[in-house]
């Protein structure tokens, strides 16, 4: 009976999931790899291997590099 139950709900078949992104939870694009160093830029033992969509590896671009430009901002010429 259980088994008869089981064969509506449950498949046998095995689907490949893709990888979910561990900041959000939504489908991962991307694998970041963050590696730690002192200030006088010797290497540690200590590395994160993560998953992230591209939505998240953008806001962690935007928080973590000095260097980043946001776009401009463009102004239609109809308003």
């Amino acid at each position: 009976m259980i088994n008869w139950i089981k064969s509506f709900f449950v498949s046998e078949e095995k689907i490949d999931r893709k990888p979910k992104c561990n900041k959000c939870g939504l489908g991962a694009s991307v694998n970041m790899l963050i590696e730690f160093q002192t200030l006088d830029m010797e290497e540690m033992e200590e590395k994160i291997l993560t998953r992230l969509c591209y939505g998240c590896m953008e806001d962690i671009h935007i928080q973590y590099n000095p260097e980043w430009i946001p776009e401009p901002i463009t102004r239609n010429k109809n308003e």
